[in-house]
């Protein structure tokens, strides 16, 4: 969709610029700038469709061609698929078999989560109304009718099979779940006072305020942070000592350094 165009695209002589390229370069102005187009870019597809397009990926496994710039220079990628976290089964099924009812609240967008994660193949047996992210309204090509599946299940009528044939567009639907998005989405979609016995998370700042103001260290609530890098894991530590600062100075009670597991990809993989 041209509205999807919000800086030039940087075609060289010979090819396009891929999306890639352009998501990387919106990102460099603002995660707030990217990570919505990164939802949006897929207008126009069923979910059908993107559920088939998934399913062969997956299924390939072989790297995807791409290319971005880094600065002036292009440089070519192979973007690997992604894999299967055997010990995120595991904490799933653990988690589950234990009465504890297991969500998902991603930044990325929502239908396309819910088709890996409540697709029983790939093991992670998520419900799929329990799968919450960046959310875009569905068409209904012959009605031309418009909904989103978290409205269907505010409602108690989703049924996910009968959304299949509907195509994404490119409007939003809030709250939008990165950052303090992520928080709202919990309070919106899942309690408004219910605290979470676990919150996990890979990323410092779109994860950092739903560790820090999700479960209840008093009562045993747990911050598990995947560091996926040594200045992600520098970064919570230091997003903890800040807030623990700031709720000393307030003389509030002082909670968002407690009850932190910090693990590398690997220990849990």
């Amino acid at each position: 969709a041209p509205s999807l165009q919000l800086i030039p695209f940087r075609d060289t002589p010979t090819r396009r610029e891929s999306l890639t390229s352009y998501y990387q370069r919106l990102g460099e102005i603002d995660d707030q700038v990217g990570y919505p187009w990164a939802t949006q870019v897929f207008a126009g597809f069923t979910l059908r469709e993107i559920k088939r397009h998934l399913d062969d990926m997956l299924a390939s496994g072989e790297p995807v061609p791409a290319w971005q710039y880094v600065g002036d220079d292009v440089v070519e990628l192979a973007i690997d698929v992604p894999r299967m976290q055997r010990g995120t089964q595991e904490l799933f099924r653990a988690l589950t078999a234990h009465g504890i009812e297991v969500y998902i609240v991603s930044a990325a967008s929502e239908e396309i989560v819910r088709m890996l994660v409540s697709d029983p193949q790939y093991g992670y047996h998520v419900k799929p109304q329990n799968v919450i992210g960046v959310t875009v309204l569905l068409r209904d090509r012959a009605a031309g009718t418009v909904t989103t599946a978290r409205k269907l299940i505010a409602e108690h009528r989703y049924d996910p099979a009968l959304l299949l044939d509907d195509e994404l567009t490119t409007a939003l639907w809030a709250p939008l779940t990165w950052y303090e998005g992520k928080q709202a989405a919990i309070h919106t979609y899942i309690h408004p006072w219910k605290k979470p016995i676990l919150v996990a998370g890979d990323t410092p700042l779109s994860d950092g305020p739903m560790f820090l103001r999700g479960p209840d260290p008093d009562r045993g609530g747990l911050r598990l942070f995947i560091a996926r890098k040594d200045s992600y894991r520098d970064h919570i530590q230091a997003l903890q000592d800040e807030h623990a600062g700031h709720q000393s100075a307030l003389a509030h009670p002082v909670t968002a350094n407690r009850n932190w597991i910090i693990v590398t990809p690997d220990e849990i993989r």
